[in-house]
């Protein structure tokens, strides 16, 4: 496992003046940076000395020119190494053994000047090993979005640069802060990052920056930390991979018709605690670890591979294309898994690049995790059980309804009124017909709601369990209360702006469990035939076709 890490880069005209010292020592003792890198310090090599020991570091090195200082402390053990005089790599190895790559970048202003950086990156990429995080002053914008004021930015420089995050294999750091970090007054731009590769991301899944306030500098210093997820157990998530397992419906089937307590809603959701229990156990025991038997199947093709060149018969022959077909079926498992963890729908099964949906996934996941949050009374929140506590006090006062007096209008005109007929209709009992057309409607990749099931369950094990499925829903329209199991919904918190720092600016999306989504469709597809007579003709919204 890696060790958690702090460190702050931040360009820093002056970086010796007592003003930003001062700044500096606020920021690297309220957060226990590690390691800092100044950029463009503009102060001769003596002061480095003096700022180290007023930063209390142990070790300070000045770099690329005097142009990048860096300073940190014995319990790492750094190695420099200097490129295209705007790089300065470092193999950062800690104390417990573990190392991870470091470089910290300081772009030039020209186009044909950082050139030499996407060189020398690219060249990086293919020689590092392990995780790698790039952080500093790139002196380039990636999109439109980054820029306000000024003129309009330079298509051919922000092709380059995503050119050459792409060639490198990096991604972004999610951030939180102001959505700009260097301004002039006049304009404002985002021309500091953090990147990271496939092997950082994996090993510090919660990596995320935040941009601090700029005090006199014209950039603002990115506070970067870096740090392994707490070991959780995980929910149950139904993967609809497992459709196509031979055993899977057998399994399905046997715990299915175990016997199983109370009636309609109740009885089926016990039946479903049943399916997930013999799930869980199939699939340690016979569906198997996905990654490990890509590697597996991946090893034996290449042992097949080097039986055939070696002997070239018609044995060698079919137990080549036999080791081909099984490593194609399990990448396909693969790509499959990583295209549902990464919620991509308009991509069809079977479309094979696991490389980009597990790119997409990390993504979604780093954008998803609330790493730190500016707490409504004042303070930032970076305990996660703090902020947990936060987020449920924050959800909570959505949700909590108050008590007004209500009086009944007195509305001049008649409200149109529906007929026995549509009564009876939006009333009735469903039938296996109506509640099969719900079920194959619904979305087979949507999200699934806390008993973890998908609608792609429900579609896939149709014929298992129709019947009861009906008991249940013809209970609701009878009258029966609707337990728990079925209302429980999950709660997702969605950032609405890029960096968001408060609960306000996040959206509550609710998970609903696919059985509360079935009857709510059925409900809504009957109400849909009678909005016609309820809704002014002059109205177009909710009436299909108006408009």
């Amino acid at each position: 496992m890696l060790n958690p890490i702090k460190l702050v880069v931040w360009n820093i005209r002056g970086a010796s003046r007592k003003d930003s010292l001062r700044y500096l020592n606020k920021i690297c003792k309220t957060n226990k940076i590690r390691l800092l890198v100044l950029l463009e310090p503009l102060s001769d090599s003596p002061q480095l000395e003096v700022v180290r020991r007023f930063l209390g570091f142990d070790r300070a090195l000045g770099a690329l020119n005097n142009k990048v200082w860096v300073l940190w402390f014995n319990e790492m053990s750094l190695s420099f190494r200097e490129m295209a005089d705007q790089l300065l790599h470092m193999n950062i190895a800690f104390s417990s053994g573990c190392s991870v790559q470091f470089s910290a970048v300081y772009a030039r202003c020209s186009r044909v000047g950082r050139r030499e950086l996407w060189s020398a990156m690219e060249s990086l990429a293919g020689e590092v090993q392990g995780p790698w995080l790039l952080a500093g002053d790139f002196n380039v914008i990636s999109c439109r979005e980054e820029r306000v004021g000024g003129a309009p930015a330079n298509e051919t420089n922000m092709v380059e640069f995503n050119e050459s995050i792409g060639n490198c294999g990096l991604a972004e750091v999610p951030f939180d802060g102001a959505e700009f970090t260097w301004t002039n007054g006049r304009m404002w731009q985002r021309l500091d990052r953090a990147l990271m590769n496939r092997e950082w991301a994996d090993g510090y899944d919660l990596s995320h920056v935040s941009h601090l306030a700029r005090g006199r500098s014209d950039h603002a210093p990115l506070l970067i930390c870096c740090q392994n997820g707490n070991p959780s157990k995980r929910s149950f998530k139904f993967l609809n991979i497992w459709r196509h397992h031979t055993g899977f419906r057998d399994v399905v089937q046997k715990s299915w018709e175990k016997p199983a307590e109370g009636e309609g809603m109740t009885r089926f959701y016990n039946k479903l605690r049943a399916v997930k229990g013999g799930l869980q156990v199939w699939n340690v025991q016979v569906f198997g670890n996905i990654f490990s038997k890509v590697k597996e199947a991946e090893a034996i093709m290449k042992q097949r591979e080097e039986e055939f060149d070696n002997g070239r018969g018609s044995v060698s022959r079919a137990a080549l294309e036999e080791a081909k077909a099984v490593y194609a079926r399990s990448l396909a498992v693969e790509c499959e898994y990583w295209r549902q963890k990464a919620g991509i729908k308009w991509l069809q099964v079977g479309d094979a690049n696991s490389a980009y949906f597990h790119s997409r996934y990390r993504q979604r996941r780093n954008v998803n995790f609330v790493a730190r949050i500016k707490d409504p009374a004042g303070p930032w929140l970076e305990d996660i059980q703090d902020i947990r506590r936060s987020a449920v006090e924050f959800v909570s006062s959505l949700f909590t309804s108050e008590q007004h007096g209500w009086q009944s209008p007195d509305i001049p005109f008649t409200m149109p009124k529906l007929s026995a007929a549509d009564n009876d209709m939006l009333s009735a009992v469903p039938g296996m017909a109506e509640l099969q057309e719900v079920v194959h409607g619904l979305d087979a990749d949507s999200a699934p709601g806390p008993d973890g099931f998908g609608a792609g369950f429900y579609q896939a094990c149709w014929d298992i369990i129709k019947a009861d499925l009906l008991e249940a829903v013809q209970a609701f329209f009878q009258g029966m209360r609707l337990p728990r199991s079925f209302t429980s919904t999950s709660i997702l918190l969605l950032p609405k702006l890029a960096g968001a720092m408060r609960w306000k600016d996040f959206r509550p999306i609710s998970l609903c469990n696919t059985c509360s989504k079935i009857i709510s469709k059925m409900v809504a597809n009957r109400l849909g035939r009678v909005l016609p007579a309820l809704v002014s003709p002059w109205q177009t919204g909710f009436v299909p076709g108006r408009g």
